[in-house]
């Protein structure tokens, strides 16, 4: 898919269109997908990547509210997920991540409290 970008356009079009990327090529003919490619430029990416720059721009509201005097903004970028990174994420790191934004943001995991007995 990296070496055919279009083939990637046409997952995403075809997932926000919900249909079957068969299906699509079928459907809208050459003219209509060159419109959806423009429309996309225009008002942003379609579907759920649209969701994770959305997302993203939460997550960096609710960090930079929080930090500390003197410590410099978040961008979108630097907290948007990348779910075509070249390198595989080791679910061990990840979870460490995790553990770690959620300590620094003064969260508690809930696992490790105590649980009533019944």
């Amino acid at each position: 898919m990296r070496a055919r970008p279009e083939r990637a356009f046409y997952f995403r079009l075809a997932s926000h269109l919900h249909m079957t990327v068969g299906r699509l090529l079928n459907e809208i003919g050459s003219r209509e997908l060159t419109e959806w490619q423009v429309y996309e430029r225009m008002a942003g990416p379609l579907g759920p990547v649209r969701d994770d720059y959305l997302a993203a721009q939460v997550a960096a509201t609710v960090i930079n509210v929080n930090r500390g005097k003197g410590k410099r903004a978040r961008g979108i970028e630097a907290v948007r997920l990348r779910w075509d990174s070249r390198e595989p994420v080791d679910p061990a790191e990840l979870y460490s991540r995790v553990q770690k934004i959620n300590a620094r943001l003064g969260g508690n995991d809930i696992r490790l409290q105590p649980t009533p007995q019944d």
